[in-house]
């Protein structure tokens, strides 16, 4: 009798220990499943419902060791349990032969029988049953089992400090750093999440390409977001304020280069109300241009634009001039450069349309030569072999495939990948317009 009693002690020991990992493992997968800034949000318009989820799940996060802790003790329980009942597999055994060697293999089948099966009942009843339910109504179950969560984290809150600042003594003392070893986002799970946000309806299309493009920041560099040399519109610093004043209000820009003898040698860099200001003093509008330049802020090409772009902030400076390996200047970066690496294009009401690729109608497009050759390709839907690769615009591509410079009256058609690229304007040994469309398959008579 004492015997059948302690088994069914055993026996319901064990269901209860399932039960509350069910519990647990429903809890926590209900939590997983839940938006922590829509929690936070209701939270903080006084939903109690909201905030006594976000009270949990903020504790969570904090002792991130907790879960695997309770998990691990619960399993180990429910092993001790059955250990202890080990001798019940051989009082079985034994009924079913007397000869020492059956009996003990008997013994060992039916402890492992027994063991398969408990395996499997804790993982189907403990996690993959509670799990599945718990993606349904979430939010509902997570609040449900709060209370139970809560009560179990401040049980075993001292026993998983305990363990961290163990482990963190252990780091020390191999002179390994505790920060390295944290939890980190890879930036793969941030495209996965990102995608999967758009899938979902909760990202737009415009959200997930700025997404896109602040994490290709770090693999950028100068070179590839710069206005380049040809472009710059620089202001040669013996001119007067007179004659800049004259200059600037024909162009739309507020803030130009300034250099001395040539391009190369950029001194410094004019505002627009610098100039106003020194003007409306009435001071000497005929000195050198140069008077008013502030000192240019030099970087090399092979810069990342992350990288600049921090600079810029932390030294509050709105435009850096690029400077290739040799000393010379090869471009010009504004704050408004980076930012439409993020955003896109930004117009104002003196910008005219500078679109690089417009597209007029299906397999027809009229592109610029500084068009980026990866949104041409993009664009086109081209592949990028090694060919394309090589350059970095639509103009420099162009004219590796014509072999020489072309002349401004050189009438000039590439075909490549199924489209044909027609140059329609031609200054200063670059190729400014291009017009392509997407070849006509031959028509075969029956």
């Amino acid at each position: 009798m004492f015997e059948i009693k302690k088994y069914a002690i055993s026996i319901i020991a064990t269901i209860i220990l399932i039960v509350v990992e069910s519990m647990v493992s429903c809890g926590m997968a209900a939590f997983s499943n839940l938006s922590v800034l829509d929690i936070k949000k209701r939270a903080e318009n006084g939903e109690k419902k909201a905030a006594r989820l976000l009270s949990v799940m903020v504790q969570i996060e904090q002792y991130k060791s907790f879960v695997s802790l309770l998990m691990t003790t619960l399993n180990l329980a429910i092993g001790f349990i059955y250990s202890r009942r080990l001798l019940y597999w051989s009082a079985i055994a034994t009924r079913f032969s007397t000869d020492t060697t059956k009996v003990i293999i008997l013994n060992r089948l039916f402890q492992f029988v027994g063991m398969f099966l408990l395996v499997y009942l804790v993982f189907l009843v403990g996690n993959a049953i509670p799990g599945r339910a718990a993606l349904k109504k979430s939010e509902d179950k997570a609040y449900r089992f709060s209370g139970l969560l809560l009560a179990m984290m401040k049980v075993f809150r001292v026993f998983v400090l305990f363990i961290e600042k163990t482990v963190y003594i252990l780091f020390y003392i191999t002179g390994r750093k505790w920060s390295e070893y944290q939890d980190s986002v890879t930036e793969e799970e941030i495209r996965f999440i990102v995608n999967e946000g758009l899938e979902q309806g909760v990202l737009e299309n415009t959200e997930v390409e700025m997404i896109s493009n602040i994490m290709e920041m770090d693999e950028k560099e100068v070179r590839d977001v710069m206005t380049r040399r040809t472009q710059i519109q620089a202001l040669d610093g013996n001119i007067t304020i007179e004659e800049t004043i004259q200059f600037m209000l024909e162009e739309s820009y507020s803030r130009f280069p300034v250099y001395e003898g040539d391009i190369d040698n950029i001194i410094g860099i004019v505002f627009w109300k610098d100039i106003t200001k020194y003007y409306i003093q009435k001071k000497d509008i005929h000195a050198p241009i140069k008077k008013l330049a502030k000192k240019a802020y030099l970087v090399p090409d092979t810069q990342k634009v992350n990288v600049l772009f921090q600079e810029m902030q932390i030294k509050k400076i709105s435009m850096a001039i690029a400077i290739d390996e040799y000393g010379q200047t090869v471009g010009i970066v504004a704050m408004e450069d980076i930012l439409e690496e993020i955003v896109g294009n930004i117009y104002d009401e003196f910008d005219a349309d500078e679109r690089m690729i417009i597209k007029q109608r299906e397999g027809r497009y009229f592109m610029r030569g500084l068009a980026s050759l990866e949104d041409v390709a993009k664009e086109l839907n081209l592949h990028m072999d090694k060919e394309l690769e090589d350059y970095d615009t639509l103009n420099g591509f162009l004219i590796s495939q014509i072999g020489h410079i072309p002349n401004e009256k050189e009438k000039v058609n590439i075909i490549y990948q199924g489209y044909e690229f027609r140059v329609v304007d031609i200054k200063d040994r670059m190729i400014r317009f291009v017009r392509v469309h997407k070849e006509e398959k031959e028509k075969v008579m029956p």
